[in-house]
Parts: structure tokens; sequence; C-alpha cells
């Protein structure tokens, strides 16, 4: 009797930066995209696995799958890795990685592997095949010609990816002095706009974060974050507490 094809597919290897490694999986028949599971989150909690393939179309609901699939895993030998993990936003084999999709060509098969961040902190990220330049030209931009102060702030959020590219020294800071209710916040939520806005909760923060984010375990997103980029996050949350001392600090 011959064995049928097994409906999960194990489609390659890579590795993370640290040399980690991935499995890649997919189910025969459905379009989802699994992203990579490293060795250790599949040894830490199978489950986790189950779920992705069960959501993704597989039938393993049974404890029985579980064991096949780890057996399957254990008899592999290890291969040469297709693809390279990707665990932080940023720069990467010359692209940018952001959760919503990749910007650039890479020099090599890119796969982001973000369960281990935050999901709210991710999602308020703009996809780049779901947002368009000039809608934020349109609502956002033009509103900002002419008050130097907002187009100052939307100029610095754009610094963090391109500080890679230049020379010298990448540190300095700005301070912004003003009365409650003049303008202060909205100066950062112009600069978050060019990133994103939160999807549901705190919609009305726009990308910034509270001034108790720690709560959100923002901490461990920021190890994800590009360069620069959770240093603006800190100032986002700095502007929010310090709104009734008059000032607002650039970090």
């Amino acid at each position: 009797m011959k064995t049928p094809t097994p409906k999960i597919l194990i489609k390659g290897e890579g590795r993370d930066e640290w040399q980690n490694r991935y499995f890649k999986f997919a189910v025969r028949g459905s379009e989802s995209d699994i992203p990579p599971f490293s060795a250790q989150e599949i040894l830490n909690n199978p489950n986790n696995l189950l779920v992705a393939l069960i959501n993704a179309g597989a039938g393993a609901f049974h404890r029985s799958a579980r064991t096949e699939l780890l057996v399957r895993l254990g008899k592999r030998k290890a291969t040469a890795a297709k693809f390279r993990v990707v665990t932080r936003l940023g720069w990467n084999s010359g692209a940018f990685v952001l959760p919503g999709g990749i910007i650039g060509q890479p020099k090599k098969q890119l796969e982001p592997a973000f369960r281990h961040l935050n999901p709210p902190l991710l999602a308020k990220y703009r996809a780049p095949r779901r947002s368009r330049l000039e809608d934020w030209q349109r609502n956002i931009g033009e509103l900002c010609s002419g008050n130097s102060r907002l187009m100052f702030c939307a100029s610095l959020a754009l610094t963090g990816p391109i500080l890679q590219l230049v020379n010298g020294p990448r540190s300095g800071g700005f301070q912004l002095f003003g009365s409650p209710e003049s303008g202060k916040t909205a100066a950062a939520m112009v600069a978050g706009s060019i990133w994103g806005c939160h999807s549901m909760e705190r919609r009305e923060n726009g990308f910034a974060e509270s001034w108790h984010t720690t709560a959100g375990k923002v901490e461990i997103t920021a190890l994800a974050e590009p360069p620069r980029d959770f240093r603006r996050l800190q100032l986002l949350r700095k502007w929010s507490h310090d709104e009734t001392d008059e000032q607002q600090v650039f970090t």
C-alpha cells in the first residue's frame, strides 16, 4: 500500500543572525505563509506550531499528528540554509524589513519571524503594500507646509533608516518648548504618522505610546526595532509624560 504524501510540508531550513536553526513549514494546497519556527520554539512548545499549521488548513488536531511531525523533524538531517531568518526590524541584506513586508530587493531570501515580539506594537507599523505615499502627503504632509516645527518633526522621523548610510556622529538631541495645548503632542503624532498608527486601542495617539508602555513589554519589542527607532519611541513617550512640563525632548 502506497503511503500518502504528508499534507504538512517542510520546505527548508534557515538560520538567524545567531545561527539558530529554523524550519519553514507549509500546508499543501494552502496559500497561507507560515513564518519559520526555530528549533527552540518547537522543543519548548510544539503546540504553537500545530496551531499555525491548523490555521493554515492542516488536520493536525490529534496528538498523533504532533508525534509524527516531531519524528519527521528528528530524522531530518541538517541542510544548508535556504533563507535568512529576520528577527528584528530594519536593514537586512540590502532591504528594509517591516512587520507588513520588505522594502527593496534583498541580496538573500529573507523570512521574518516576529512571534517573540509584542503584537500590538508591531501591528501599528504601516504595511508597505497597503499604504500609499499619496495618502500621507494629502492628509498630513500638505497640512505641515509652512509650519517649521511640524516639518522638522516629520523630517526627523525619517532619519532612522538612513543613519546606517552616513558617516560621522549619529546621535544628538532637540528640545521643543511650549505651553500646554500649543501643539507639542500634535508634532509627535505627525512624526509617528510616517511609521504607522495603532489600529484599535490608543488609535487617537497615532503611533505614539503612553508613558506606561513598559507594562506592555515595550523593552522586548525594542530589541527588534530598527536602529534609533526605539529612541524615537522613547521620545514620543517622553513627550506625553512632559506635556505638563511645557517642553518636549528629542533624544
